[in-house]
Parts: structure tokens; sequence; C-alpha cells
């Protein structure tokens, strides 16, 4: 992972931090939900569709960027690809993508009052698309993908 501080200058290198975390990797965009920050799980670099993994990466802003101890991942089982995620105040939406080429419309959606490693709060809901999407909005009602 690799992290600028706003608050230093652009061209400064020690406003940048670089840190390996051991996860699955390949992971597209985040989200930010007040606390954590929730990397959305895509293509490990493997060749094909069995270099897609489910795994969600998430960091603890509270804690140290380079303690191993402020990230955690969980696998929520569903080894699909999205790209991007939403937060909506309570729930983090996974924005499904493809499989390799092969377009999906399952919507994973973890509950962020419920316990990261905790499946019950983790569900998916197959909206029935099979044109991938790349990104979302939340409106302060709705989610877009």
């Amino acid at each position: 992972m690799l992290r600028f501080n706003t608050a230093g200058l652009f061209s400064d290198s020690a406003a940048w931090e670089r840190y390996t975390v051991d996860a699955a990797g390949g992971y597209f965009l985040g989200v930010f939900d007040g606390r954590f920050v929730y990397f959305v799980p895509g293509w490990n670099g493997q060749a094909g569709a069995s270099g897609i993994h489910g795994e969600v990466l998430r960091f603890d802003t509270t804690g140290a960027f380079d303690d191993a101890g402020s990230w955690e991942t969980f696998d929520a089982g569903y080894d699909k690809g999205y790209l991007g995620a939403v937060f909506d105040g309570t729930y983090v939406y996974f924005v499904p993508h493809d499989r390799g080429g092969d377009y999906f419309g399952e919507v994973l959606r973890y509950n962020t009052f419920g316990g990261f490693m905790d499946p019950s709060a983790w569900e998916a809901f197959d909206a029935g698309s099979g044109e991938g999407y790349s990104g979302g909005t939340f409106d302060g009602r709705y989610v877009y993908f």
C-alpha cells in the first residue's frame, strides 16, 4: 500500500509511506467509513479468472500504517471481481464488475455495525444484470452503480 499525507508537500518523499500488506493482493479502489478504509477485492495478478479473489482488506486508521495489527482481511466467499465500493452510513456496498470477462450483477454488502469477521454481517444480492459496473455513489437515499 502507498499512502500520501496531504498535510505535506506533494514533492516531499517524507509525506509518502509504503507498506506491504500480507493479503491476497489485487485491490481496486477503496472506501472510507469514518474509521476504516475498505479495499475492494479484485484481480491478484494471476492469469485468467482464477486470479480473482474475494478477500476484503480493511485498514484501521486509528492504528499505525506500518503495523500489521492495523490491517485485517475477510473472505466473504464471493470470488467475483468488484470494481469500487460505496458507503451509505451503515453498509459498504461492493460494486459488481466481472469474473475475468464474465460480467455479473451480484452486489456484496457489509454491515459496518456488525463484526468484520462475522459472516452474518455480510450478504449478497443478485441484481440480475450481466453488464458489470465501474464504481458507484450514494446520494443520501439511493446507491447508484
